[in-house]
C-alpha cells in the first residue's frame, strides 16, 4: 500500500488563509470532509497538494447560505 501526504489549504477570494488541514491517505480515493459552515457566504479555493509528488489540485467552490 501506497501512503500520500495532503496539505489541504482553504482560501479566500482575496488570499486569505482560512484553514489548514494535514491528512495522510492511501493512494486511490479518499474522501475527505471540510466543514465550510462557519464561513460567510461567498467564493472560496480548495488547494490539495500531494507532498510526494508536488502535484497541485484547485478547486473553486461556491457557498452558499
Amino acid at each position: 500500500d501506497h501512503i500520500e501526504e495532503l496539505d489541504i489549504q482553504v482560501t479566500d477570494v482575496l488570499g486569505r488563509h482560512l484553514n489548514r488541514i494535514q491528512r495522510v491517505t492511501q493512494v486511490g480515493r479518499n474522501d475527505i470532509f471540510i466543514d465550510l459552515s462557519s464561513y460567510a457566504s461567498g467564493a472560496y479555493l480548495i488547494k490539495v497538494l500531494h507532498k510526494s509528488s508536488g502535484v497541485l489540485h484547485q478547486s473553486r467552490i461556491i457557498k452558499k447560505d
